[in-house]
């Protein structure tokens, strides 16, 4: 039988800038009430039908829009989720961050991500039931292309 090796989700860390001065940010973990987060690429693809294909077409993947969806429970006091309640009503600049986003297996770094994003998306005030728990969530929406270092 082949060892199966998976890897949970909590192995996973991200942090987000919280203060940037010059050019260096000061990161905060983004984990405290963090349930679920999703990876989507949002690839834009063209596709093209050669004669040589006999129908069929070749796909060629010629941009994308990567972004990471966080949702969970409002943990008030958590410097992350602290600053991005603080500039939801705000737009242009005042949404602007960076990410970090380090993948592990096994004790060792499989991935490092890193990019400038967009902070979207954001969610800290819930309705429904009276004894739900406010929700928190957000996108980071990344800028331009990330720089991805795999492991060593």
């Amino acid at each position: 039988m082949t060892d199966i090796q998976l890897n949970p989700t909590w192995k996973t860390t991200v942090q987000i800038g919280t203060a940037k001065v010059s050019d260096n940010w000061t990161y905060a973990p983004l984990c405290a009430g963090i349930e679920n987060l999703d990876e989507a690429l949002n690839e834009q693809t063209q596709q093209f039908f050669f004669l040589c294909g006999q129908g069929y077409a070749h796909n060629e993947v010629t941009g994308m829009a990567p972004t990471f969806t966080f949702t969970g429970k409002r943990v008030y006091g958590d410097a992350a989720q602290d600053y991005i309640d603080s500039i939801k009503y705000e737009t242009a600049d005042k949404r602007k961050t960076s990410v970090q986003l380090v993948v592990e297996h096994a004790g060792k770094t499989v991935m490092t991500v890193t990019c400038d994003a967009t902070i979207t998306n954001i969610v800290t005030l819930g309705g429904g039931n009276a004894i739900n728990v406010q929700p928190f969530n957000c996108t980071l929406s990344l800028n331009g292309k990330p720089t991805v270092t795999p492991a060593a």
